[in-house]
């Protein structure tokens, strides 16, 4: 009877558990769909027909920009402040591998320590920097871009525009650098140096992502990282999965080297093995 009694309170917790879990799963979806209804930029396009499906099943019908994070992986979403500046042989040199609320602080006293110095060359190394804070990013382009537009973005229910009131460039020369995994808020900035004559860039296409985001805190602990917007150029281009193009692109170099040194090694061979058949000696 013991025994009995036993079975029945551990199958009633495991019932408890599952229905619990159901329970949050199901809050949680609820959840993340209002947030959808309310914020998210594709949202017209969108079916709200989420309530009796699951989280997954939810962030899957969202674009691949959109992610959710469970509580146990909202470590994932928190990033570090890579930032680096340096002054060397005349030239300054900044590298970001993201923007952050505090770079642009950083770069704001990096730039009147230049200043100073009568620095004339800028190099900004973006190469691998993903983006990051939209606002700061903006920020830093206000200090380096000519009076005109910055960027426009477009979000569910309105259009914001930003401007620069910049008389002219700090710097005479910039030089960036750029890499397959420069993107988002990055792109902003590289964009607006080139579409205003203020830039060279050296390195690859950029990677093309104009997905303006934000995250959202839930109340299971996990966090929503959703598409809210979506931003053009300082000249109205659309750069999403094209990229901003380099001046100098290193890939292109690199397979016109590598043809030059494939034909000097053919040509040797060829020399080699029918010089005295064709009397070349």
């Amino acid at each position: 009877m013991i025994i009995k009694r036993i079975f029945i309170i551990i199958i009633f917790g495991i019932l408890m558990c599952v229905n619990t879990n159901a329970v949050t799963h199901i809050k949680t979806s609820q959840e993340i769909t209002s947030i959808i209804k309310e914020y998210y930029f594709f949202e017209k396009d969108y079916v709200f027909d989420q309530y009796n499906k699951s989280t997954k099943q939810i962030m899957n019908s969202l674009d691949k920009y959109s992610e959710y994070y469970p509580p146990s992986l909202t470590d994932n979403t928190q990033v570090k402040d890579n930032y680096f500046s340096k002054k060397f042989f005349g030239l300054c040199y900044i590298k970001f591998t993201n923007f952050l609320e505090g770079t642009g602080t950083k770069f704001k006293n990096s730039l009147r320590d230049f200043k100073e110095s009568n620095c004339k060359t800028l190099i900004l190394d973006l190469s691998f920097c993903d983006g990051g804070d939209l606002d700061c990013a903006i920020n830093i382009a206000k200090q380096l871009v000519p009076k005109g537009k910055i960027c426009e973005i477009e979000f569910k229910n309105e259009t914001k525009t930003y401007y620069s009131e910049l008389d002219k460039c700090p710097f005479e020369n910039i030089i960036i650098i750029t890499s397959p995994q420069t993107a988002s808020a990055s792109e902003i900035l590289i964009s607006d140096l080139k579409e205003s004559n203020c830039a060279f860039i050296i390195g690859t296409n950029t990677y093309g992502k104009t997905a303006v985001q934000r995250s959202f805190e839930l109340s299971n602990g996990g966090v929503l990282k959703l598409t809210v917007g979506k931003y053009y150029t300082r000249n109205g281009n659309d750069v999403e999965g094209v990229g901003v193009e380099p001046d100098i692109n290193i890939l292109h170099c690199l397979l016109a080297l590598i043809s030059i040194v494939f034909v000097f090694v053919f040509l040797r061979i060829f020399y080699k093995r029918y010089s005295n058949r064709l009397n070349l000696n």
